[in-house]
C-alpha cells in the first residue's frame, strides 16, 4: 500500500498536479521579489526614482492582480507615504496612480483604509489645487469600492486626528455621504458619526463648528426620531447647544453657512 501510495504521488508529479504547484510557487516568489524590488525604490532620496517607481507600481499590480491583492498592506505601508511626498510631481503620480490602483483592488482595501484616509485628507486639505483634487476624487473613489461602514470608520479617525482644516473638510465630506452610509449601515452612523457630531459642538474653531453643524443637520434630516433619541441620553447643557445650533441653521440656511 505505502508503494501504492507512492506510486500515485508520482504520477501526479508526471501530469502535473505536484509539479505545477511547485512552478506556480516559484512563480509567485520571482513576482514578490520584482514587487519587493520596485516597492524600495519609493524610498530613493531621488525623486525622479520615485516617480519612475510608482509607474512600475501601477504597470506591476494591473499585471499581477492576484499577488497585489495578497500584499495590499505591504503595497500601501510602502505606496502611502507618496500621497504627501515633499515633491509635488511625485505627490501628483502617487494620486493618480491611487486610482488606477483602487478598482481593481476592490475588496482587499478595507483593511488599509485607517491608513490611506488620514492620507488622502491631508491631500484634501492641500493648498495645492491639483493636489486637492487628486485627492477628493480618490476618497470618492476609495467611498465607492470599499464596505461602507469601515470608510466611514476611517473617516472619524482621520477627522479626530487631522489639524483643522482636515477637521472642516473632512466633516462637509461626511455630511454628504453620510445618509448613503445610513440607508446600507445605519449601525455604523449611529456607533460612529453621531457621537463624533457631539464632540465636536463645543470645538474652538468656527469653520470646524460651521461643518460639524452641517453634519448635524444632515443627520437629523433623515435619522430623525433616532437622532432625538440619541439627543435623550446627552447632558441637558449638551442637548440644549445642539437644538440651538439646529435652529439657528435652520433659521439662516445651511448654504449660508459653506465655505
Amino acid at each position: 500500500r505505502d508503494g501504492d501510495q507512492f506510486g500515485v504521488l508520482s504520477i501526479d508529479t508526471r501530469v502535473g498536479g505536484w509539479g505545477s504547484y511547485d512552478t506556480k510557487g516559484a512563480c509567485d516568489e520571482a513576482k514578490l521579489a520584482q514587487m519587493e524590488e520596485t516597492l524600495r525604490l519609493l524610498k530613493s532620496s531621488d525623486w525622479q526614482v520615485r516617480l519612475q517607481a510608482i509607474d512600475r507600481i501601477v504597470d506591476f499590480v494591473q499585471s499581477n492582480m492576484e499577488v497585489a491583492r495578497a500584499q495590499v498592506q505591504n503595497l500601501f505601508d510602502n505606496l502611502e507615504p507618496q500621497l504627501c511626498d515633499n515633491n509635488l510631481k511625485v505627490n501628483i503620480r502617487a494620486l493618480e496612480a491611487l486610482q488606477q490602483l483602487i478598482p481593481g483592488l476592490s475588496g482587499a482595501l478595507d483593511g488599509v483604509l485607517l491608513q490611506l484616509v488620514p492620507s488622502l485628507g491631508n491631500t484634501v486639505a492641500s493648498t495645492n489645487r491639483q493636489v486637492q483634487q487628486l485627492g477628493g476624487a480618490a476618497m470618492d473613489l476609495l467611498f465607492g469600492c470599499t464596505e461602507k461602514g469601515n470608510m466611514i470608520v476611517a473617516m472619524a479617525a482621520a477627522i479626530s486626528n487631522g489639524n483643522q482644516r482636515v477637521k472642516a473638510l473632512l466633516l462637509d465630506k461626511m455630511a454628504e455621504v453620510v445618509h448613503e452610509v445610513w440607508v446600507e449601515k445605519p449601525q455604523a452612523v449611529s456607533k460612529n458619526v453621531l457621537p463624533l457630531a457631539i464632540r465636536f459642538v463645543d470645538d474652538v474653531k468656527h469653520d470646524v463648528r460651521a461643518a460639524n453643524t452641517r453634519l448635524l443637520a444632515a443627520l437629523q434630516s433623515f435619522m430623525k426620531d433616532a437622532f432625538s433619541s440619541f439627543l435623550d441620553t446627552c447632558a441637558p447643557d449638551c442637548r440644549a447647544k445642539v437644538q440651538e445650533l439646529l435652529r439657528n441653521s435652520a433659521g439662516t440656511g445651511r448654504g449660508n453657512t459653506r465655505r
